[in-house]
């Protein structure tokens, strides 16, 4: 019985979730009544079942960790990273499939919940890069303020090529101390990653500052909507990384008609990808290491 329940439990996730993600790229907002039915959902079967059979394990451990993954979810709103909606979808995944019965993962090495998460920030970095690529593609402007940035960086760019080259001198020294050998891969892999990483910074920086700032109506603007312009009359700051008030909006309407806004990346797709990816391969981060 608790089988059968743990793949019902599972298939409203994936379908929660998988509508999100939908409605997210189509409206960059996700409606609260999802997460909401997918909590319900998830508390009523698992009321129901520990009801029935006296384990209340099965209703309370996945409540707490629905719990820890909404202030987590809200912690990465609060500090710009997530909409409030994905905090409410990956809340909603946790009392979900928090915690399912042994028998569906007979070989699975961590905790269910801990897997998730894990992967839901493995896939959203593959996710990003991807969805940045993409934004490039329809936004030539991106392509053009990243290689203007990268003009105006030589100074940032010499000290990044000097750590480089000290990270490997320092390695060729030890393992020809250490084993009389030269590691060329070891050489161009370094030099290779560490000037990679910082062109995949640069061209984010660029897919942010271009491709993600939207002007719109003031009538438009929603309580939670990124602020991507200072108005210096509310005494508001385009660097403030946590969404408008309702208060604040008010005031912007009564002062402006239009309003820059920052929109961030339409991440819910992520959580159905990582719950697929979690019930298929367990935790990516074995496979890395």
């Amino acid at each position: 019985m608790e089988v059968i329940l743990g793949y019902f439990l599972i298939t409203i996730s994936l379908a929660g979730s998988g509508l999100s993600g939908y409605i997210d790229l189509r409206t960059t907002e996700i409606p609260d009544e999802i997460p909401l039915a997918m909590v319900l959902l998830g508390l009523l079967i698992r009321f129901s079942y520990s009801l029935f059979s006296g384990d209340w394990g099965f209703l309370l451990f996945p409540a707490i960790i629905g719990g820890g993954f909404f202030l987590f979810g809200m912690m990465m709103y609060y500090t710009g990273q997530w909409g409030g909606g994905d905090a409410k979808v990956l809340g909603a995944i946790g009392v979900l499939i928090g915690t399912l019965p042994a028998g569906l993962f007979p070989l699975s090495v961590f905790p269910l919940f801990l897997s998730l998460i894990v992967n839901v920030f493995l896939v959203g970095a593959v996710y990003i890069i991807i969805y940045a690529i993409v934004m490039s593609f329809l936004n030539k402007k991106i392509a053009s303020n990243f290689f203007k940035s990268l003009k105006g960086s030589s100074t940032e760019f010499a000290i990044i090529v000097s750590a480089i080259s000290f990270f490997i001198v320092a390695n060729v020294l030890v393992f020809w101390n250490l084993f009389g050998l030269l590691n060329l891969w070891l050489i161009f892999g370094a030099a290779a990653g560490g000037i990679g990483f910082y062109l995949l910074w640069k061209f984010l920086k660029s897919v942010e500052n271009v491709g993600f700032m939207k002007k719109i109506k003031t009538a438009r603007l929603r309580e939670g909507d990124m602020l991507g312009e200072d108005i210096k009359k509310l005494n508001l700051n385009k660097k403030i990384i946590r969404g408008l008030t309702k208060e604040e909006v008010g005031k912007i309407r009564k002062l402006k008609k239009t309003v820059w806004i920052r929109e961030g990346v339409r991440f819910a797709p992520v959580f159905p990808i990582s719950i697929a990816v979690t019930l298929l391969f367990d935790n990516l981060l074995i496979f890395i290491l």
